[in-house]
């Protein structure tokens, strides 16, 4: 709702009298009070309705620490509440729409979540990434796989290594009715796995092993599931395990692969808990 000013307001806020002037030179308060009347005619709120007070509220703990500091620390009970403060005040900032986006992802609010991501996903690779999930997966919104692969691209462009990832993945698959491009998709998890993506050098690795978009090498398919298994991938200590029974890229050596495999096994991983049955391994 938007605030109506008072008489002998205007449009910048109320109109101070001489008297009022030289309080706002000593009056804490009254700098305050000043402060916030200016800062809800700018929001277009009207004093003294809850949504004003939970602006104000909000706009004050922003002060003191970030809303996106304050869901990087899973701070909840605040970080909401000065999301919503700073996203009216500054809308064109990034932040704060996105935070609110994973709030109300987190809580199953597809459609709510998809309207926040879409205010930046233009500009912000992280929103476009977690809109293209939705769309692809009809969450909160219809399904559309073009529109979702357009904004992967524009995450994965944008420096966003879980996008990266996934954008190798819908190539490697040929998913949602992209065409199949193992080479392109080499590139991708590459590039995510430099910038340090596990399930991308994990994936790498497994195109490594089976010469898919790029010449087989089982020496470099190993590397990669060394740096991911180091990262704690299943999937690259699985991998690395086998390879180290087999002598493949890695030095042949049981007792490294039962190092890899039992954790795996303790966890319920079936595979692993096969490989060790075969070597007689209790887990």
């Amino acid at each position: 709702s938007g605030a109506t000013p008072a008489a002998g307001d205007s449009a910048g806020g109320p109109v101070l009298s001489a008297a009022d002037s030289a309080r706002l030179a000593t009056d804490t308060t009254f700098q305050r009070q000043r402060r916030d009347s200016l800062l809800l005619v700018r929001v277009k709120l009207a004093a003294g309705t809850p949504a004003a007070d939970s602006f104000l509220t909000g706009e004050r703990l922003s002060r003191r620490r970030s809303c996106e500091a304050r869901w990087a620390a899973r701070a909840a009970k605040d970080a909401e509440l000065v999301c919503a403060a700073e996203a009216r005040l500054t809308p064109t900032k990034i932040g704060p729409v996105r935070v609110l986006g994973l709030f109300a992802e987190e809580r199953g609010q597809h459609a709510a979540a998809a309207r926040w991501f879409e205010q930046v996903a233009e500009r912000d690779p992280q929103s476009a990434y977690r809109l293209a999930r939705l769309l692809d997966e009809g969450r909160g919104v219809a399904v559309d796989h073009a529109r979702a692969a357009t904004l992967l691209r524009r995450a994965a462009d944008g420096g966003l290594p879980v996008a990266q990832y996934a954008m190798g993945r819908r190539l490697r698959d040929g998913m949602h009715g992209t065409e199949r491009n193992e080479g392109a998709a080499a590139d991708w998890f590459n590039r995510a796995a430099l910038a340090g993506d596990a399930d991308a050098m994990s994936a790498l690795g497994m195109l490594f092993k089976e010469g898919r978009g790029v010449a087989k090498n089982l020496g470099e398919a190993a590397a990669w599931w060394q740096k991911a298994a180091a990262k704690g991938d299943t999937a690259a200590m699985y991998q690395l395990g086998l390879a180290h029974y087999l002598g493949r890229g890695v030095p042949k050596s049981d007792s490294m692969g039962i190092a890899l495999h039992l954790p795996l096994a303790r966890a319920g991983h079936a595979g692993a808990q096969y490989e060790l049955r075969k070597r007689k391994v209790p887990y």
